[in-house]
């Protein structure tokens, strides 16, 4: 036996999102050795793992998500391609060429226009900046945008994070972490005022 994997479900009524149906999804256990996380995930079943369990203020965390979806786009937004010259032949925003007499194929390298966005993506190396369990701290007048008000536990990153507001994030301890010994930042406040200027 070298991994132990739990089988685990979201509660999605304590989000304050409105979605009714729960994520289910494995993990794995890590720490000690593989006797130790059996005997420690049958003492989690069944049971509600609160954040501030997993995570502590000052850590570095890996986040995993879907991106937002852009549906259909062009080879200059999804690629980067240089808009051709104004006096060009044929059109100035496709690909100016598709590649050579033989092989006689389009690569897959060359760009093509696409799906762009609602791609899984991993952010590595997140500060969390609190753990937190009194929604007041955190909520802003008006609830945040496309959100709404956050209902209980929070957790705070420095960076950004991928997908709107209401898609699944997963987090984890970081597999690549930069520093050492991760201190917990002084935190003096935190601003409060709507982001729609009210």
């Amino acid at each position: 036996m070298w991994e132990v994997r739990a089988i685990v479900s979201t509660l999605p009524t304590r989000s304050g999102s409105g979605k009714k149906q729960p994520e289910i999804f494995e993990i794995a256990l890590g720490g000690g050795t593989p006797q130790e996380r059996v005997e420690y995930g049958i003492q989690l079943l069944g049971k509600e793992v609160d954040v501030s369990q997993a995570l502590k203020s000052g850590e570095f965390v890996d986040v995993f998500s879907i991106s937002k979806g852009k549906g259909l786009a062009g080879v200059i937004k999804r690629h980067g391609v240089k808009i051709r010259d104004r006096k060009s032949n044929k059109p100035r925003r496709n690909v100016a060429t598709l590649g050579a007499w033989t092989p006689a194929g389009v690569m897959s390298t060359v760009p093509r226009q696409g799906q762009l966005g609602f791609w899984q993506r991993t952010e590595r190396n997140k500060l969390v900046l609190t753990v937190g369990s009194d929604p007041a701290n955190v909520n802003v007048r008006g609830g945040f945008l496309r959100y709404g008000p956050v209902p209980g536990a929070h957790v705070l990153l420095k960076g950004s994070v991928p997908g709107p507001p209401k898609r699944l994030i997963k987090l984890r301890i970081s597999s690549r972490m930069r520093v050492q010994q991760p201190t917990a930042p002084s935190i003096t406040g935190v601003a409060l005022t709507s982001p729609q200027g009210a």
